[in-house]
């Protein structure tokens, strides 16, 4: 199981947000599922449905948090502002990507770009944040990476990173869709 508190790194990229945004940022983290169920009751039950949606294993395996290990980063800019956060779970030998939001949803009021400029900074830096990520699952012994994204342009992040589209009978890019990146080990 992934002891998160001996991380010696943060996963997300903290120098670099912190050298472009200018500032220094608060960096909270979290391993506790009930309160990530009382703050983010969203996100609490997108990774219970991995679980639940699993045709490998029952509901009741997922009973307590010893089943299952949480890891939940933020970057504050200031006490009621986010500037980026992630939550993931490993479980059955993956992880579960629940939620990456990269910037502030005010970004671009302060810190003006092209939008071509602009997507290519936010790759780099969830590219960054999933090499991180893959690192941890590599030294956790995980299998894959997974998740399921709404958004179009976070798909074709993730698709350029090596993620892989689950089948399904929907044709062209259905969102939210369950990507996949499987681990060599």
């Amino acid at each position: 199981m992934m002891s998160v508190f001996s991380l010696p790194y943060s996963l997300l990229p903290v120098d670099r947000l912190e050298q472009q945004l200018g500032v220094s940022m608060r960096n909270q983290v979290e391993c506790d599922f009930h309160t990530l169920q009382k703050q983010r009751p969203r996100i609490y039950q997108d990774l219970l449905s991995y679980c639940l949606a699993s045709r490998l294993h029952r509901v009741r395996e997922f009973v307590t948090q010893r089943d299952a290990t949480l890891f939940w980063q933020t970057l504050k800019l200031t006490k009621q502002q986010t500037c980026s956060e992630l939550v993931i779970m490993t479980w059955k030998r993956r992880l579960y990507i629940g939620y990456l939001g990269i910037l502030p949803d005010t970004y671009g009021l302060f810190a003006p770009l092209d939008p071509k400029q602009a997507m290519i900074f936010v790759e780099s830096l969830i590219h960054q944040t999933l090499d991180n990520i893959l690192g941890l699952a590599l030294s956790e012994g995980c299998i894959a990476l997974v998740t399921t994204l709404i958004n179009p342009n976070l798909a074709l992040i993730f698709r350029r990173y090596g993620f892989i589209m689950e089948k399904s009978d929907i044709t062209g890019l259905p969102l939210p869709a369950r990507f996949h990146y499987p681990i060599s080990l």
